[in-house]
């Protein structure tokens, strides 16, 4: 009777194991993300380091599974998104594996890596089917200063340069930002833009930004993408800046402005960079993430 039992019960487990395979997909998506310089890809690479080299041995008791002993073992699988470009592990690895060891290089965009996480299941309908449970984990490097134009999305073109305008006009950004906010108060607004012109004083906003990131250690850049322009480098679409003298602007003219003058160009860029990246962005990648 006790043998029919347990030829029962592993039939029954089998077909629920099956069962679960087919229906249960256990799958966490992880975001690392941080300003440039921050420690991302050093992070990443240790952690995935301590999962597939040293298990149960690694540090990470903050990981319950190596914590209570249920980790079995690590393997990095392929990537699930394949338009995505690959987080650089071995070449990481071996920057800090060096005789003399350095810093990895920094990522200058999106990348992704997969990892598929053996262990024992405990507590969980999980335990019930199968002696051991895979856990895929994507995990995805992410670009802080992209996350930084978020709040761009409930701004017009009118509320960010405010902002912006009132940013530039403080210590320490004034400083530097001076000579570019004579240079915006003045150009009419109204006058048929030169293409040109715009582009030169985008690349010196972008300049800007530069030097309030790297030189003055400042966090709050908008738009990120002109310092981490990725595909988009040199595209138009990363062509404008914030007007800084809306105070004086005529209120009707401003809003029948067509694109073909300065102020008209400027919005619709800003608009085009709000749906187009910051949205595109957004709803591909951020809102997709568990944790």
């Amino acid at each position: 009777m006790a043998l029919i039992d347990k030829k029962k019960l592993k039939k029954l487990k089998q077909k629920a194991n099956d069962l679960l395979n087919r229906t249960l997909d256990q799958h966490v998506t992880l975001a690392v993300t941080g300003l440039s310089r921050s420690g991302k890809t050093a992070f990443i690479t240790s952690l995935v380091n301590q999962l597939v080299n040293e298990g149960n041995n690694s540090h990470l008791g903050f990981f319950n599974v190596v914590h209570q002993g249920r980790f079995i073992a690590a393997k990095r699988v392929s990537q699930k998104h394949l338009h995505i470009g690959r987080f650089e592990y071995d070449r990481a690895m071996s920057a800090f594996s060096q005789t003399e060891p350095t810093w990895p290089e920094p990522t200058h965009g999106i990348s992704e890596m997969r990892l598929a996480i053996r262990y024992q299941p405990k507590e969980s309908i999980l335990k019930y089917a199968s002696d051991t449970a895979t856990l895929y984990v994507d995990i995805t490097d992410y670009p802080g200063e992209w996350l930084l134009d978020l709040p761009m999305l409930n701004q017009t073109f009118e509320q960010w340069s405010k902002q912006t305008s009132e940013l530039l006009s403080t210590q320490p950004r004034f400083k530097s930002a001076e000579s570019f906010i004579e240079k915006i108060n003045q150009i009419d607004p109204f006058a048929t833009v030169d293409e040109q012109v715009l582009a030169d004083l985008s690349k010196e906003y972008t300049q800007l930004l530069l030097h309030f990131r790297h030189e003055l250690g400042l966090s709050v850049i908008q738009p990120g993408r002109f310092i981490l322009p990725g595909e988009l480098e040199d595209a138009p679409i990363l062509q404008f800046f914030p007007f800084t003298n809306f105070d004086h602007l005529d209120k009707n003219a401003y809003q029948n402005a067509g694109d073909d003058c300065l102020i008209g160009m400027l919005r619709a860029r800003y608009i085009e960079y709000k749906e187009r990246v910051v949205k595109a962005i957004y709803k591909e990648h951020f809102v997709n993430f568990d944790r």
